[in-house]
């Protein structure tokens, strides 16, 4: 009796560093290497939903629906009007084989941005909260109506650490959060939070009695009841916190928030963490500089890294008098950054500063400095070679990894509190 040829240990381990592409040939080699990549393809899955590949993933899906155990993150974008009948069946297909297996961790809908009327069909939401029991990390972006929110609010998501909810688009006039607010007091193993409400909306319903004693990261923009809420009272163990709203909280002395997003076009929430130990100040649309400078002074006794954001224009070629005050206030910045922002129709696009503009920034700073790393963003024909001294003024600082003060960096990660220079080479804010 001839025994089952097993699959070799090192082939497995070999699939395992192997990227998408790579993978993708191996799985045509032979049946052992399908066996093998076929997995690791599915593990994580991030897809268009206006991509041909969609379809031939939901229909591999349907003719064999054991393939749906693999997928332990799905991950859709471009998910906006209009839904076709087609793309409906195979996202509802999608996740109904999934949710089955009980193994996906991760589900991911976004991409709603400037949508038009027209909301997905409940069942999608159906199928998305049969999947409660297994998600961990839950990101949506939606336009709530009656269908969409009850079967999520009534789900029981027994694992969710991470819940990002996108609801910009949502109906401002009408809506009740009061769903929202208890889906939110049943999770009590959160660790990030990230609500994005309708700007300059009310949210009746929400009350922000929640408490999270795991929540670590906390986002709030848009909406806001304007009375005081003691939800950051509440959750003091907040250490990350993004803030554009109305709302308004009560103070936090004892908090440990060391990492703080402002917008000052939302003053309301600042005087509730102006007593925090902030070690990494982000402000936003800067345009109330005398707000701003208060804030600055109460926090710089610990502030290690200030980013100001402020709205300018592709054509300027000098900074506002206001912006370069802000530069010399905190004297023992180890980290400075200066960007700027314009409106292009209803969005923001970064601006790219000419030479004349990052001098100024470094004229600002002054001879005797602390700074040991600088960030800007500058225009695709500053180059450092015809500026040898354009960074001179900023002492050297070398550690294990290579230099630090003497870069300018162009790109920057996503998440806006890991955007510093220093953590690129190794150094913790909260250590």
């Amino acid at each position: 009796m001839s025994t089952p040829l097993q699959i070799p240990e090192l082939l497995i381990q070999i699939g395992e560093f192997l990227d998408h592409p790579s993978l993708v040939s191996l799985s045509y080699v032979d049946r052992f290497s399908y066996t093998v990549a076929t997995p690791l393809l599915l593990r994580q899955v991030s897809i268009s939903l206006k991509s041909k590949s969609f379809p031939l993933f939901a229909s591999a899906i349907r003719s064999n629906p054991s393939l749906a155990a693999f997928c332990k993150s799905l991950s859709f974008s471009n998910v906006q009007p209009p839904y076709s009948f087609e793309l409906q069946e195979n996202l509802i297909a999608i996740l109904n084989a999934t949710c089955v297996h009980h193994n996906l961790a991760s589900l991911s809908l976004q991409g709603m941005l400037n949508a038009g009327v027209g909301q997905l069909p409940d069942r999608v939401w159906t199928a998305i909260a049969a999947s409660s029991s297994s998600v961990e990390v839950l990101k949506l972006c939606m336009r709530i109506v009656k269908a969409e929110w009850m079967p999520l609010t009534n789900a029981h998501f027994t694992k969710l650490r991470v819940f990002h909810l996108d609801l910009r688009h949502a109906s401002s006039a009408g809506t009740d959060y009061a769903p929202l607010q208890r889906l939110l007091e049943s999770l009590s193993d959160l660790e990030d939070l990230d609500i994005y409400f309708p700007v300059f909306h009310a949210t009746p319903g929400i009350t922000w009695q929640s408490r999270h004693p795991c929540l670590k990261l906390f986002s709030i923009r848009g909406g806001g009841n304007i009375g005081n809420s003691n939800f950051l009272a509440r959750n003091p163990q907040i250490q990350t916190l993004r803030i554009h709203t109305e709302q308004a909280f009560e103070p936090v002395f004892n908090s440990s928030i060391h990492t703080l997003d402002l917008d000052s076009k939302f003053p309301n929430p600042w005087p509730a963490v102006i007593h925090s130990p902030i070690v990494h100040l982000c402000l936003r649309d800067v345009s109330n500089y005398p707000l701003v400078e208060q804030f600055i002074r109460a926090t710089q006794s610990t502030l290690r890294c200030l980013e100001i954001h402020f709205l300018g224009h592709p054509r300027d070629r000098h900074f506002p008098e206001s912006v370069l005050g802000l530069i010399n206030i905190p004297p023992t910045l180890d980290e400075l950054a200066v960007l700027g922002t314009w409106k292009s129709g209803f969005n923001l696009a970064p601006c790219a500063f000419p030479d004349t503009m990052i001098h100024e920034v470094l004229g600002a700073l002054g001879p005797n400095s602390s700074l040991r790393a600088l960030r800007v963003r500058c225009s695709k024909d500053f180059s450092l070679q015809d500026h040898p001294d354009a960074l001179g003024q900023l002492p050297p600082f070398r550690n294990g990894k290579g230099f630090v003060s003497k870069m300018l960096c162009r790109r920057s990660p996503d998440d806006w509190a890991e955007k510093s220079v220093l953590r690129y080479f190794g150094e913790a804010w909260t250590e």
